[in-house]
């Protein structure tokens, strides 16, 4: 055997002094093992959280780096405490996290389902999801019924919650005005829990006030979809929305069935077209479509005029809500629904200000949060944190919003609340603060339902206006960093 001196290696091996003197990839199969068998040791004790701590990684910024991916790759939150609105909170906040987890089993809780997902929606490269909410099995539908008539539909109850997989064929009769309120968005939420229909029948019940009392109206030729939307919007939206179902035929009955409108499509791919035949009202027959020639109307504006028109109806319509004391102060998108340009310039613009008031907004506060296109627009929110909603998820939910200028947070109702998730109120908005550069305005109505707190809210710049509902307690809050001479805190 060849003999040779330790030295003569010296120059060709590094020394390795220790564990950081490994390579990365060594390195990286250490640290692989030892969280196996933290894992491993963690359910064989069954306890609370199966996610092994990344504390045990945190010896230096190299180990830390490497041990992240694998750390966080799967993660068990299906077991039920007070602690997981705050996981998901935080969870949602740690943007170098998103990218690595991989596998995530998750306990909803019953009073706030919908805004504990919108904390996944950053997670781009989850490929395993698990899901348990409360104690509630998973709906089956057993039945084999397959058409459905509803003749008195002005009398149900929305919204409707339970699902028929089997029906392809719905008839809907009555005197419900769809025009009224927010019927049309309540039709849109009950064809929801019918998801395999494929034909569907609406009997007398009018999209707009002209349509109560013509017997054989203007749309009953074939119009294009511009048209349309000019006279009647509510049904052109309609159709709009039914394109985005499995319906393949869509039927219109007028008042005694003077006449018939109908709508069909080959696919699902394709879009609902209005068909020549229109039952009782053959004489219209010979007017079919629009007159040749170019129009001159309102989409032949520029861009540039035709967002100054829209800012002033979105203002208008916003003004007039406010003046009806109405709780959802957004205006409804599907008044833009005419064609893509004006519904593409019109979007940022409708979603500039967002109100989750009403106790019907977490899903379309979660539904915005699935928006990532609008996440930039938002510009204004209005946010009651009710305790029955999880008022540390609705936080959390507005994370993605970076462009925030005003927000005002309402703690009505708080005194019944414990001690500590007021406590994970007051973690989470702290977190939301410092991620807002361009918030100016701040409103906290009933601010002394929040406990005196070791956290320091601290925005990321100056606040032009605070106000809050108990001035003292927040001005004891905010951290003089963030104060300025245009910071005002003004008690209500």
């Amino acid at each position: 055997m060849l003999k040779t001196h330790p030295s003569q290696y010296e120059n060709i091996v590094p020394k390795l002094r220790g564990f950081l003197d490994l390579p990365d990839e060594l390195l990286e199969h250490i640290l692989r093992d030892v969280h196996d068998d933290l894992k491993v040791g963690v359910k064989a004790r069954a306890a609370r959280g199966l996610r092994v701590s990344l504390d045990q990684a945190m010896i230096t910024k190299r180990v830390y780096a490497l041990a992240l991916p694998f750390w966080w790759s799967a993660i068990n939150a299906t077991v039920s405490s007070d602690n997981q609105s705050i996981f998901l909170a935080r969870l949602s906040a740690s943007s170098t996290k998103h990218s690595h987890i991989t596998q995530l089993r998750l306990h909803l809780p019953t009073t706030s389902p919908v805004l504990a997902l919108t904390a996944l929606l950053p997670l781009a490269q989850l490929e395993s999801l698990h899901i348990e909410i409360g104690a509630s099995a998973a709906y089956t539908d057993s039945t084999k019924l397959a058409s459905l008539h509803i003749s008195d539909f002005d009398s149900i109850t929305w919204p409707a919650t339970d699902v028929k997989l089997s029906l392809t064929v719905l008839r809907l009769s009555g005197s419900c005005k769809i025009y009224q309120g927010d019927t049309l968005e309540h039709l849109r939420s009950f064809l929801a829990t019918f998801p395999a229909v494929r034909k569907l029948v609406i009997e007398h019940c009018p999209f707009s006030a002209a349509m109560e009392t013509a017997t054989t109206p203007d749309f009953v030729r074939p119009l294009d979809t511009a048209t349309l939307a000019m006279r009647i919007p509510h049904l052109a939206a309609f159709v709009v929305f039914l394109e985005t179902t499995s319906v393949l035929e869509f039927r219109y009955a007028g008042k005694l069935d003077e006449y018939i409108v109908r709508w069909r499509r080959h696919s699902r791919s394709d879009p609902l077209q209005q068909c020549r035949d229109v039952d009782g009202a053959s004489r219209h027959i010979s007017g079919l479509g629009v007159a040749p020639g170019k129009s001159r109307g309102l989409l032949d504006l520029p861009d540039e005029l035709l967002e100054q028109v829209l800012w002033q109806l979105f203002h208008t319509i916003l003004k007039t809500q406010d003046a009806s004391m109405a709780y959802g102060l957004r205006a409804p998108l599907a008044n833009t629904l005419i064609n893509k340009r004006l519904h593409a310039l019109a979007k940022p613009i409708w979603f500039t200000a967002f109100n989750a008031f009403a106790d019907d907004k977490p899903l379309m506060l979660a539904r915005l949060c699935a928006r990532t296109d609008l996440h930039k627009s938002l510009k204004d929110i209005c946010l009651r944190m009710s305790v029955d909603y999880g008022p540390v998820l609705h936080i959390a939910a507005l994370f993605p919003f970076v462009n925030l200028v005003r927000l005002r947070l309402d703690l009505l109702y708080w005194h019944d609340t414990d001690e500590g998730t007021r406590e994970d109120v007051v973690c989470v908005l702290d977190l939301l603060l410092g991620k807002l550069p361009h918030l100016a305005d701040l409103t906290i109505d009933n601010a002394d339902e929040l406990p005196e707190s070791d956290f320091a809210l601290t925005p990321s710049s100056p606040l032009r206006q605070l106000r809050a509902g108990f001035g003292e307690w927040l001005r004891s809050v905010v951290t003089p960093a963030a104060e300025s001479e245009s910071l005002r805190c003004l008690p209500q």
